[in-house]
């Protein structure tokens, strides 16, 4: 039984340990290939080590002996040093494999925080019903989308109020349709992504955001007319790119939507003016473009003076011409369009009121306790999903559009409409 338990920590350790790997070598800015190829590695040890083991056992004759590794005559046996080393190695992923347990299930670090999501109102869309073509493309997608549970294909419409510590009585109420990683790679047809811009324009929001990995095939630049050409905003829609638009002539990807109607703000920062009061929307695409926006830590707080009447459409101009604004000393919002989360920490240097990131899919595979398996992040699992708070700044992490791999298991596409509130604390 003791045997047992120890086997079975040790296994959670081996894969918490080559995933947790795999999870940061995806946050580094490297040339695609070797990246695949330092995956390829992780993949290699996270299979390879227990055949290994089992061989070594298998040659030795002998059980694994989780406490006692000093064996007597046998240190010259090449096959009795690599099972003892192999030991080791089990040993020491039941320690990490039980921490990582009891850290998963009693983390300090959990996302919606209470006092900063206020409220949460969930719809689940199948959307192949919904569609009069079928949504998967080729046999692989088609069998993975049979598979038992795959939820790549149900959109979970979540209306959040986030409260935001410093936000003005004028921004109370300002809607945001929050959307990501839309993987446009061919494997899901046009029609979902069509079908995601009806059910946006169906919440009225006053912004729409897109945080990146938009096109990853070139064939699919002809779908962006008919889906986030569609969308409409009240007061713009905004947008920066991610790691899979590298995968394609990024600057033709910004081209395509800036002539459809949406603002390109990856590297830079611009005022918008709402309802009188201005909002500061800034993009973040680091480590993939860079520079990130010119964002001062002790940049005095500025307003630009209202040229239109509520409820007409934001204007626009570039945050290093705001000088001729008129400053107040609260000055304005600030949201950030991030592709990752791991951009928080230079957003709560920056005085960002908001950030909101994509980049993690949620972990696209949730399990139940544990949560997330697999997170492109420095931070492993930590920011996956959600909404966080440190300081005075808000971070909120959406689970994405699609993906380039079209399975979900307990964690289903997203589509976020924030409703910012005020704290009262």
């Amino acid at each position: 039984m003791i045997l047992s338990c120890i086997l079975s920590l040790a296994c959670f350790g081996h894969g918490f340990f080559w995933v947790g790997w795999v999870n940061r070598i995806h946050t580094w800015a490297g040339p695609r290939w070797i990246i695949d190829f330092i995956t390829l590695l992780c993949v290699m040890g996270f299979v390879g080590i227990p055949l290994l083991l089992a061989y070594s056992w298998f040659l030795s004759g002998l059980a694994y002996q989780p406490i006692n590794l000093t064996v007597s005559g046998i240190a010259s046996s090449s096959s009795w040093q690599l099972s003892i080393w192999l030991s080791i190695y089990l040993n020491l992923c039941a320690l990490g494999g039980g921490g990582m347990i009891l850290w998963r299930m009693f983390g300090l670090h959990q996302a919606d925080q209470p006092n900063t999501l206020r409220d949460l109102d969930k719809k689940m869309l199948n959307l192949a019903t919904r569609s009069s073509r079928p949504l998967p493309v080729g046999l692989t997608t088609q069998w993975m989308c049979m598979v038992p549970m795959n939820q790549v294909l149900n959109l979970s419409i979540e209306k959040k109020r986030i409260a935001i510590p410093q936000l003005s009585k004028d921004h109370e109420g300002l809607t945001i349709a929050h959307i990501s990683d839309l993987h446009m790679t061919g494997r899901i047809d046009r029609d979902y992504f069509r079908l995601v811009a009806e059910e946006v324009n169906a919440l009225k929001p006053d912004i729409i955001v897109l945080t990146g990995d938009i096109i990853e095939n070139e064939a699919c630049w002809s779908w962006l007319a008919d889906s986030l050409g569609r969308m409409q905003a009240r007061f713009g829609k905004y947008f920066i790119l991610g790691n899979h638009d590298l995968f394609v002539d990024s600057m033709q990807t910004r081209g395509k939507l800036t002539e459809l109607g949406w603002v390109d703000i990856g590297s830079r920062s611009q005022l918008v003016v709402l309802h009188g009061t201005p909002v500061l929307m800034a993009g973040n695409e680091l480590p993939w473009f860079s520079p990130a926006a010119e964002l001062s830590i002790d940049e005095p707080a500025g307003s630009a003076e209202s040229e239109k009447a509520n409820g007409t459409p934001g204007q626009l101009q570039d945050a290093d011409q705001s000088e001729d604004a008129n400053l107040s000393e609260r000055g304005p919002l600030r949201i950030l369009l991030a592709h990752s989360p791991d951009q928080f920490p230079w957003s709560c240097k920056r005085n960002i009121d908001l950030i909101l990131a994509g980049h993690t899919h949620g972990g696209q595979i949730c399990l139940p306790l544990l949560g997330p398996v697999a997170c492109p992040s420095i931070y492993g699992t930590r920011y996956a999903q959600g909404v966080f708070k440190q300081g005075n700044t808000v971070m909120h992490v959406t689970r994405g559009i699609s993906g380039e791999t079209p399975f979900r298991w307990n964690c289903p596409p997203e589509l976020a409409l924030l409703e910012l509130v005020r704290n009262p604390g």
